[in-house]
């Protein structure tokens, strides 16, 4: 499932998701069956200059495209964002929102 996606809207567009379907048992919204891993809208946001476009993560890991590499940082966040500001350190990468 989309880690953007609240209930049944788009929290990078404010617009319905079209991937979620409404569940009548629970009353809520269950992701489609065809739900994207990276749909158009999160692959194609805009990225403001000076950040860095986070490509995913794992195992609480982020993969962040610096220049022609992607690079393995701890995610010292509680969620995924799109983009990350980074700056190199003595010790590793220091990330900011």
């Amino acid at each position: 499932m989309c880690n953007y996606v609240t209930e049944n809207k788009c929290n990078i567009t404010n617009e319905t998701c079209p991937y979620m379907n409404p569940c009548p048992k629970t009353g809520g919204y269950l992701p489609s069956r065809s739900m994207p891993v990276n749909c158009k809208v999160k692959l194609n946001a805009e990225i403001p200059q000076g950040y860095y476009r986070v490509r995913e993560e794992r195992k609480g890991y982020l993969y962040v495209d610096i220049g022609d590499f992607t690079y393995k940082i701890a995610n010292p966040f509680n969620d995924v964002p799109l983009y990350v500001k980074a700056n190199k350190t003595k010790s590793g990468w220091k990330l900011k929102k």
